[in-house]
């Protein structure tokens, strides 16, 4: 099945609904002087959030924002397996939790997501015939029920994850093994940025022209190195000293 449907014509608003031209609006800047100014978002569509008992008898609905998501397709998918391996993470948010992904939406290009970061209340219509209207104007899709199902469960893996210490939770074999390779890494990118040090002190003493950007790049990559292992370097060192009781 797919993501989105069309939703009937006459059918009433419901949660997984997809709203176009919506003006959507957050507090900005809070000073002590002012209970803070109304702040207009960016995005014009939203996701209904709001189950649809509470939509009955409500005329506020609580909504999320949607977004045309950035064209960043990578080049290298050549293959069924590598494109599906891509469209999976973007449907499981594997990589944004925060964003859940509808694909394309009826009449518009590019893909689009829902996301769980702007959350909104918008007023609607008592029910009746001004209700009905409102949503048959601005609805322009909804979400199959198998990924209502779905947003119930991403929306709580969003708000509920505490989440971890990313440096402390390796066992101390696992641990060693990433700081000895990152620390290998490291002495490799080390002397491939002393290679090109020697060589521009050769070129200098020559009158040559040395290309600078070479090594800006191997002492940035080098720097990127010892920023990522420093980390688990320190959580090493501290169950070494824990370990020695001191």
């Amino acid at each position: 099945m797919p993501i989105i449907e069309i939703a009937t014509l006459g059918s009433p608003l419901s949660q997984g609904d997809i709203l176009k031209d919506i003006n959507l609006f957050a507090t900005g800047e809070v000073s002590n002087a002012s209970n803070g100014v109304v702040k207009k978002s960016p995005h014009h569509m939203c996701l209904v959030l709001t189950r649809p008992c509470g939509i009955e008898h409500k005329e506020s609905v609580i909504v999320t924002g949607v977004e045309k998501l950035k064209d960043d397709v990578p080049r290298e998918l050549d293959t069924l397996k590598k494109i599906l391996s891509f469209l999976t993470n973007l449907r499981d948010g594997l990589n944004s939790p925060d964003v859940f992904y509808l694909g394309q939406l009826p009449t518009l290009p590019g893909r689009y997501g829902a996301r769980f970061d702007d959350l909104h209340t918008i007023q609607i219509p008592p029910v009746g015939p001004d209700r009905q209207a409102f949503v048959d104007s601005k609805r322009i899709g909804a979400l199959h029920p198998d990924f209502v199902r779905d947003l119930h469960a991403r929306l709580f893996r969003a708000v509920a994850s505490l989440g971890f210490d990313d440096y402390g939770w390796l066992s101390d074999s696992d641990l060693k093994w990433l700081v000895d390779c990152g620390q290998a890494e490291l002495l490799h990118a080390q002397a491939e940025t002393q290679v090109l040090k020697t060589q521009r002190s050769s070129q200098e003493a020559k009158g040559a022209h040395f290309d600078e950007k070479k090594l800006k790049d191997a002492e940035s990559f080098e720097q990127k190195i010892s920023e990522s292992l420093r980390p688990y370097e320190e959580e090493y060192q501290l169950r070494a000293l824990q370990k020695s009781g001191l």
